[in-house]
């Protein structure tokens, strides 16, 4: 009898403290706890954009864009895997959406009456750029203090589709128009460079996952996220993402 007891307490711990909750539903017996999970996640993120590469209007270089910001949003199907009591292997497979702003300013001597001296015009270069993505993301997973833990990992994008709108406005002085007397005017013909049809990321984060029930649990990620290549052909283009991540995920077997 005392043997059955402590061979109990021994086993039971592993069962039921598998993921970090107790999720015993039996003081008779051991639960056997699933290791498998699937779900849903989602996510909002900010990315601030650096690089170098050309803006062109019908294939003409006006300017240069060298940074920029926007912010992205995921959503897809997760799933993960309980090696250990404290290590996990997480994959998902998402719809990645990249926003970026850029603008730059040129300026050029500018005369409004050929008698009287020239001045500096400027004028500033503004597109806003949409990209969309089929990311595969793939991390570990690993429990440092109860329920909080530590990831590293990585993510592969394939474009899918993008978007682009781009438009040239006045600076100073502001009272000076283009030659067609407007002070924005919309630039159907620029474009960027040829984008990346690949592109893959890097990130650390930390996680907190939270009891939903039996075989049930969220998780909240914070995550820094970079680009190793760049999302537009023969030029630079990065990406320094920080991401908030919700998954809710539930037992499979």
């Amino acid at each position: 009898m005392i043997r059955l007891i402590l061979i109990f307490f021994f086993v039971l711990p592993s069962f039921v403290l598998s993921q970090g909750f107790d999720w015993q539903v039996s003081s008779r017996q051991p639960y056997d706890i699933t290791n498998k999970y699937i779900g849903a996640v989602g996510s909002l993120s900010y990315g601030y954009h650096t690089g170098s590469f050309p803006f062109l209007e019908k294939d003409i270089v006006c300017c240069n864009y060298d940074k920029g910001d926007g912010l992205g949003v995921q959503f897809g199907l997760a799933g993960e895997y309980w090696y250990e009591h404290d290590l996990a292997f997480t994959a998902s497979v998402l719809y990645s959406q990249v926003s970026a702003n850029f603008r730059t300013e040129t300026s050029v001597i500018k005369k409004t009456n050929p008698d009287l001296p020239g001045f500096n015009w400027t004028t500033a270069y503004e597109s806003d750029i949409t990209l969309g993505f089929i990311t595969l993301d793939m991390a570990v997973k690993k429990r440092i203090y109860n329920k909080l833990s530590l990831r590293a990992g990585v993510d592969i994008n394939f474009n899918i589709n993008s978007s682009e709108a781009h438009k040239n406005t006045v600076v100073s002085p502001k009272n000076v128009p283009f030659s067609d007397g407007t002070f924005e005017k919309e630039l159907s013909n620029g474009r960027i460079g040829d984008l990346s049809s690949f592109v893959l990321g890097v990130n650390i984060g930390a996680s907190y996952d939270i009891n939903l029930g039996i075989e049930k649990y969220g998780e909240i990620s914070a995550i820094s996220n970079y680009t190793v290549n760049s999302y537009v052909s023969n030029n630079s283009w990065q990406n320094l993402q920080t991401k908030l991540m919700i998954k809710a995920y539930f037992g499979v077997r």
